[in-house]
């Protein structure tokens, strides 16, 4: 009976160092594989080296590389280099080059087996400016109870209303209404200025339908320099002829200009020269003002 006993107990023994030989075999085995992973990202052949920018016009190719250079260091869980073709951060990149760099409307970050980094981009193009608030602003609007006297101007005593100047620094305004740059100070009226505030923070709300409206306009020989975006919705397009329009941004800015051109051609005519005003805010309706 004892010896039965000693027998089992000897079985026991060696079921238990088998469980531990395997185990010691698997860890060592999952050591010797970790450590040949890690060695194979910390091959010199597959470490990004070069970085090339394609699709750039008024960007520096060498401030974008230098920006998408920082993505590249340190190591993933204090192990793995963030610089290996197999295993860079792709999206780290993307958005950290392109919240760097406003002018940049899109971005695609590729790896180019074994060693580089491929870096397209399309640039936005300015379509006009904003400059932020005028001096000061008026929330004035015609009384037409008292049209015979209505305020004369809107805006800051000696300023005019045709030469698109207002206080502050400029930026530049892209088709989707995109305020993303700083613009130099230009002496003409180069681009259609944008005053009041953005309802986003960086969009222009109702960008595109203002500018379809300054288009149409500018082809039916009206000429928009700038536009006043008040907080209640009115806005006020000031043309090189010294006289503005008002409407309202909710208005259907096609038939507002129908009723542009036939005030201009029917009623006003020869007299344009002497507008103040016209105001398109009330349908068919329309009324201006002569300075």
């Amino acid at each position: 009976m004892a010896r039965k006993k000693d027998i089992l107990a000897s079985s026991r023994k060696l079921k238990r160092r088998r469980v531990l030989l395997k185990a010691a075999l698997g860890a060592g085995g999952f050591l010797v594989l970790s450590a040949a992973v890690s060695a194979l990202f910390y091959i010199p052949a597959f470490r990004i080296k070069n970085i090339a920018v394609q699709g750039n016009s008024t960007l520096e190719s060498g401030e974008i590389i230098s920006a998408a250079s920082r993505f590249l260091q340190g190591k993933y869980f204090g192990i793995f280099p963030k610089d290996n073709i197999l295993i860079f951060p792709k999206e780290e990149i993307s958005a950290g080059v392109a919240g760097d760099f406003g002018r940049i409307k899109e971005i695609a970050v590729d790896g180019d087996f074994p060693d580089s980094l491929l870096i397209n981009i399309t640039e936005r193009k300015p379509t006009a400016l904003f400059c932020g608030q005028l001096p000061t602003p008026s929330s004035e609007t015609p009384n037409y109870n008292t049209l015979s006297n209505p305020p004369k101007s809107d805006l800051p005593a000696g300023r005019q209303a045709s030469d698109g100047s207002g206080g502050g620094d400029c930026f530049f305004v892209d088709g989707d209404g995109v305020v993303f740059e700083k613009a130099p100070v230009f002496s003409d009226n180069v681009y259609v200025k944008f005053y009041g505030e953005k309802t986003g923070e960086r969009e222009i709300s109702g960008f595109g339908k203002m500018m379809d409206f300054v288009k149409t306009a500018q082809n039916g020989g009206v000429d928009i320099i700038k536009i006043v975006m008040e907080k209640d919705g009115l806005r006020k397009f000031y043309t090189s002829e010294g006289w503005h329009i008002m409407l309202n941004e909710n208005d259907d800015f096609q038939i507002a200009f129908e009723n542009l051109k036939l005030a201009l051609e029917e009623k006003i005519k020869e007299n344009r020269k002497y507008l103040d005003y016209i105001d398109l805010r009330f349908g068919n309706k329309l009324f201006y003002k002569y300075k």
